[in-house]
């Protein structure tokens, strides 16, 4: 994984190989405190721990953190104007070429907050970038190639087909994952820190203590068209 330090990606617009994953050290992020109380007041939708894309219930941002239930926080920031204009301001979308300038033509926007242990399952999608203002993570990742995509087939690993939580599917299967994954890459992500996720890439992501930030994700039109012009520059 690429490292840029000591920078904020809500004023960089410099260029950077957008095929592999990156992290960005961001030293002025906004503070855990800040972050906690511009949000603690507004109701964000939750989900069962290793199925975040199945939003079941619902709660008042404040009260998770003392909350007992088996849940994560995964909120559409897109569908909530109040909260994206706050969201925006804690923390501005980056600014590169091929991101979009406005929360509206995002694909998705997340806020997300996990407990110690609790996790996400495999799966893929548009580029990304991950800004963990509180916490610490593991990524599992990996490239979507055709060897990988096979391994998911037969392992039976595709997303919604792993039942038991992301930290025993890992623990039981670490040797599976050196054996039948190629490029395989395993990342420690700290507080303050942004990461950078390539198209299609594949990840799966444990909370090593309670974690909470944000996420967002470009749409699959403005991909083709990056491909495209990258393809344009090569020739």
């Amino acid at each position: 994984m690429e490292t840029i330090s000591n920078i904020n990606i809500g004023t960089y617009n410099e260029r950077f190989d957008i095929s592999i994953p990156h992290k960005f050290i961001i030293e002025d992020m906004v503070s855990a405190d800040k972050f906690y109380n511009k949000l603690k007041d507004f109701n964000v939708r939750t989900a069962s721990s290793n199925n975040p894309t199945h939003l079941d219930s619902n709660m008042r941002y404040g009260d998770y953190e003392n909350s007992f239930k088996d849940c994560v926080v995964f909120h559409n920031i897109k569908k909530d104007e109040s909260m994206a204009q706050v969201i925006t301001e804690l923390i501005p979308l980056p600014k590169f070429r091929f991101f979009p300038k406005k929360i509206k033509d995002l694909r998705i926007s997340r806020l997300y907050a996990g407990k110690a242990l609790s996790g996400t399952n495999i799966h893929n999608h548009t580029k990304a970038f991950n800004y963990l203002v509180e916490g610490k993570k593991k990524w599992i990742m990996f490239p979507s190639n055709d060897h990988n995509r096979r391994a998911l087939n037969s392992l039976n690993w595709n997303y919604g087909s792993i039942k038991e939580s992301t930290l025993e599917w890992y623990d039981k299967n670490i040797t599976i994952l050196n054996n039948k994954i190629t490029d395989l890459q395993i990342y420690i992500q700290n507080k303050k820190e942004v990461f950078y996720i390539p198209d299609g890439y594949y990840h799966a992501v444990i909370n090593i203590e309670d974690s909470y930030g944000i996420t967002y994700s470009t749409k699959k039109s403005m991909q083709r068209k990056m491909i495209k012009r990258s393809s344009e520059r090569v020739k």
